[in-house]
Formats: structure tokens, sequence, C-alpha cells
């Protein structure tokens, strides 16, 4: 309805702009968030930032950063990390939120719960340090729509990222990532562990895309260019 009565309408992501415009009838544009790309993480950075959180130097870190909402799809990511568990020693889950960790723990069985590192989330410093100390970051997600951010970031400080197709709501980013390929934890367990079985040379290759592709389309003036295309639209109506 509030589509229908906009000068112009604009969007967080290609999926969601496509099913705006599907549901209204009229063109909605979509806007890539902008996002900075900071600099590289360091070896140092990273064996330091493992001894903060008390991680072994040698474990698997399989990265959360984010709520623990439903819509997050939890019990998937829950599922997935015990499969990977079942056949894959020290690995560990560091679960950087501000939520309540016990919504995560609920959908975790015996073998993951001793498994489990909590970490804050709350300032550039915290999401900093636990980007370092992870081996691979992994973005579930149960509800379409809006890209996760935290696919952004994980991407953007060049962490391997592992992702269900659903969380890219439509961007163009599969070449950048490992993606699932169903939204099942099957799918992502599987993910996960190609993710880990990486050689040097092929995360190297996987995070500088990552870097690159952030850096091009989530820029300011990507921004900027999609929004003006949206106010024309407007100025044109007006």
């Amino acid at each position: 309805f509030l589509a229908t009565r906009a000068d112009a309408v604009a969007a967080v992501s290609p999926l969601l702009s496509r099913e705006l415009s599907r549901a209204s009838g009229r063109a909605v544009h979509p806007l890539p968030i902008p996002w900075p790309v900071p600099p590289p993480m360091t070896p140092e950075e990273r064996r330091v930032a493992r001894a903060a959180l008390g991680i072994d130097p040698s474990a698997n870190v399989v990265l959360y950063a984010g709520n623990l909402d439903p819509y997050q799809g939890l019990d998937s990511l829950g599922r997935a990390f015990e499969r990977v568990a079942a056949h894959r020693a020290r690995l560990v889950l560091l679960l950087a939120t501000e939520s309540a960790p016990l919504e995560m723990v609920r959908h975790l069985g015996p073998w993951g719960r001793p498994s489990v590192v909590r970490a804050r989330l709350r300032t550039e410093t915290d999401r900093r340090l636990v980007h370092a100390a992870a081996s691979v970051a992994v973005v579930p997600r149960r509800s379409p729509g809006g890209l996760p951010v935290k696919l952004l970031d994980a991407l953007a400080r060049g962490l391997p990222t592992v992702a269900v197709r659903r969380a890219l709501a439509g961007h163009d980013l599969a070449d950048a990532l490992v993606l699932a390929e169903d939204d099942d934890d099957a799918s992502l367990a599987a993910a996960i562990d190609t993710s880990l079985a990486l050689s040097a040379v092929e995360r190297s290759s996987l995070v500088q895309r990552g870097r690159q592709i952030v850096s091009a389309s989530f820029s300011d003036a990507a921004f900027l260019t999609a929004h003006h295309c949206a106010l024309a639209e407007a100025t044109l109506g007006a």
C-alpha cells in the first residue's frame, strides 16, 4: 500500500526490491548498503585474538556474529555445527552476540555445548577481535528480505565466509564465499567443512574476492548512484 502511494521506492536488497515490485506493480530501486573495508587482519593479530578469548591456536573456529532472534535460522546453525563436530576435532563455535547466549545453547546438543566460546559484539574492537580469532564466519538465515550485515562485515574483514543462499538476498556474492547448496543444516554443514578444508592459496583468493566485491559493490559511490536513480524517479513524478 505504501509503495503504491510513494513518489519513489527503494529497498536494501535486490530480493526485497523484486518482492516489493511484484506486490506493488511498480519499480523498486535496490540500494546497496555502504560498507567500509578495514585493513586486513595480520597473523599476529589472529594469534593475540585467540589468546585473549582462550581459544586453542590449532582449533577450527566457526564464528557466528549477530543477534539470536528466530529469523536468523539458529536451529539450522546448531544442527550444522553438531554435524561438523561429530567428525572434526577441536571445533569451536565462537558466539559473538549481545543477545542472551542461552538462546543459542538450546539449539545445540551435548556434543556442541562444551565447544562454545561466548564473546561481545558491541564495539569495533570487539568485532575485529572475534573476526581475527575465527577460521570461518557462518551466516544462516530463516527469513528472506534484507541482507544480513554480518555477511558484509565478514567479507570486508577478509574472513572466509559460509552462507545459505537466502542470506545473499539477491546480491551477486556467490563467488566471494562458500555457498550452502540449500538452506538446510546438511548443506550448511557441508559448506562449513568445505571452507575449513581450503588450502592457503584457496583461502587467500576467496577473501581477496570478498574484499574486492564489498569495496566495489557496497561503496559510497555505488549507494549514491542507486540513490540518485530513486530520486530521479521521484523528481519525474513531481
